[in-house]
């Protein structure tokens, strides 16, 4: 038992650090892109218009050359929740002009099932992991048989948040995010179940076999 917790604990600990994306916003909502200009160590004043192009992972673009709204100490354009439709890092370009002095700004933009900057090696996995190796222990000693319905209810609940919200590119909205928590689900709610339904199986099998003290058969 104190081998699983140590795995489960170097899990955590030793999760691939990544370079994260300069926005992340989650999958399926509205959102704003607000970027400073700045120009000569300060904010643009408001002679400056900036344009964005803003492109999907795939290299398609989902805003060409749009203005972008002057708000003072920063420009912001507007992505609608049927444009956020794909799961990946995007790249932005924005173009700052007051008609004699310009300016580029490039950043990236992460779009996940919960909001969060995904990572190679997500935190999610290590609970799913986890839950199986308690399942797994379980089944191997009768002595911790409780710590495989706490491995089950782990799947489960990994399982539902997967279909909704989700995490990095897995929600319900995707092939892979939905097969993962389905999967989940139905895993985990096999193990919790899994005794009563050998229980169930060796009783009818023990009252087939009964035989009544006359000799006949009552199965």
């Amino acid at each position: 038992m104190n081998k699983l917790f140590l795995i489960f604990l170097l899990s955590l600990i030793v999760l691939p650090l990544v370079a994260s994306a300069d926005l992340t916003f989650p999958i399926h909502t509205n959102y704003d892109l607000n970027r400073p200009c700045i120009n000569n160590g300060t904010y643009c004043d408001a002679t400056y218009d900036c344009n964005i192009t803003f492109v999907y992972p795939d290299g398609s673009v989902l805003l060409d050359n749009v203005l972008m709204t002057n708000n003072g100490a920063f420009h912001t354009a507007s992505v609608s929740q049927a444009q956020n439709n794909r799961f990946g890092v995007y790249s932005a370009t924005m173009m700052c002009t007051d008609g004699s002095l310009s300016g580029t700004d490039t950043f990236t933009v992460e779009i996940t099932g919960d909001g969060n900057s995904s990572s190679p090696f997500p935190i999610q996995f290590s609970i799913l992991i986890f839950g199986f190796a308690l399942i797994i222990a379980g089944k191997w000693r009768e002595d911790v048989r409780l710590i495989k319905y706490v491995g089950s209810m782990l799947l489960m609940t990994i399982g539902v948040i997967t279909l909704y919200p989700g995490w990095s590119i897995f929600n319900f909205s995707s092939l892979p995010g939905l097969s993962l928590g389905i999967i989940s689900i139905g895993v985990g709610g096999y193990f919790l179940i899994e005794d009563s339904l050998s229980r169930f199986t060796q009783s009818e099998n023990y009252q087939g076999q009964y035989y009544e003290d006359d000799g006949r058969y009552h199965g």
